[in-house]
């Protein structure tokens, strides 16, 4: 019986104690992603609310748009093992998109496309909060 126990015990704590590693280490990737997001959100406005495209800063959105997309690579695959599938393919359709809309110059579109990005990014975030709302 007490064998039984001690397995229990140690079973629970193992859970409990690879929830709370998976959840830093997305949690310190998911920000890390939304504060490059946020750049390239305001180096996309800042395109958006000019009347004539500025080719430096059409240049600097493109930049950090393939800096985001290598890092969304770099990531995917260890997210992936804790994450559902479809919550990171949203994030990835959403790189893709933004991605598409800075090639085409469509600055306003990519600004949209930015903030659905960083909506599904932050309820991931809250999705893996270690909350008794879901755990039930």
């Amino acid at each position: 019986m007490l064998k039984e126990s001690l397995i229990a015990i140690f079973a629970i704590a193992l859970i409990i104690i690879g929830n709370n590693v998976t959840h830093s280490y997305a949690t310190e990737k998911m920000n890390s992603m939304s504060n490059n997001l946020e750049e390239l959100r305001s180096i996309l406005s800042e395109e958006a609310s000019t009347d004539s495209p500025s080719e430096e800063i059409s240049e600097k959105a493109k930049s950090k748009m393939e800096g985001i997309f290598n890092y969304w690579k770099e990531i995917y695959s260890k997210l992936a093992y804790f994450i559902e599938h479809d919550e990171l393919e949203k994030i990835e359709q959403g790189l893709t998109e933004i991605k598409g809309n800075i090639e085409m110059e469509e600055y306003q579109e990519a600004v949209v496309r930015t903030d659905a990005t960083l909506f599904i990014i932050g309820h991931i975030e809250e999705k893996l909060a270690f909350e008794l709302e879901n755990i039930f």
